[in-house]
């Protein structure tokens, strides 16, 4: 049951097992159909794919808290969007908090 479900938290995105197990694979395979020049490590990490378009990944060689990285298929290259991964989590988890319909009266 673990990893497996965790409500609406980052829903449309693949992240959670089984799901987790294929992200590399596809990352790769998008990277090969965007024509994209920069090819993944081999200790890229993908951990999060959404809709086939996109994916995020950090490097594993890069530290206990590694930045975290997006490919979206319109850009030629992967761009730095956090410092650090637990900083990425950490923002998600923020942003679905402040999305709960009851998060605005608890504020107050």
């Amino acid at each position: 049951m673990c990893g497996r479900g965790a409500g609406e938290f980052l829903i449309g995105t693949n992240w959670m097992y089984p799901d987790l197990k294929g992200l590399q694979k596809q990352a790769r395979e998008l990277l090969v159909d965007c024509k994209c020049t920069v090819p993944l490590t081999e200790t890229a990490f993908v951990f999060a794919m959404y809709q086939g378009y996109q994916f995020l990944f950090f490097d594993c060689a890069d530290g206990d808290d590694p930045p975290v990285f997006r490919f979206v298929d319109s850009t030629p290259s992967f761009e730095e969007v956090f410092p650090t991964f637990s900083e990425w989590l950490s923002q998600c988890v923020d942003d679905e908090i402040a999305a709960q319909p009851s998060a605005s009266s608890h504020s107050e």
